[in-house]
């Protein structure tokens, strides 16, 4: 999971064997709904990346959400320990400089962002 910047969110979402959903698609948004109270019917796939390249197999699935709802609560497993918050373009830049958010997939998965989706905001640079 990633951070929400109003009005959007991104979303990173792990690839595991849940068969309880379709698709990833639709287990990123069950997850983001369960995780974050966060509601859409709405994501875009944008990217995606392999966590580790030697040996493991795992990849990362990236999306990008528009019109999403605040409307539930978060359901979170007793291991999960999920902070929603809300950050300005401005503000996930200087984290990510100032070393605050380090997570190598989320900074990709920012910097990717950035670069396909720059034209649809113009605060992005």
């Amino acid at each position: 999971m990633f951070i929400k910047c109003p009005p959007i969110v991104f979303i990173i979402n792990r690839q595991f064997n849940d068969r309880s959903h379709k698709d990833i698609e639709e287990t990123a948004k069950h997850e983001l709904e369960e995780e974050t109270g966060i509601k859409t019917q709405n994501v875009e796939y944008f990217g995606m990346f392999a966590g580790f390249v030697t040996k493991a197999t795992e990849k990362i699935y990236c999306y990008f959400v528009d019109n999403a709802e605040f409307n539930s609560q978060q359901n979170l497993d007793e291991n999960e320990e999920i902070e929603v918050v809300e950050y300005t373009f401005d503000e996930v830049e200087k984290l990510i400089q100032n070393n605050q958010i380090n997570a190598a997939i989320t900074v990709a998965a920012w910097d990717l962002a950035k670069r396909k989706y720059s034209h649809r905001f113009s605060s992005w640079k």
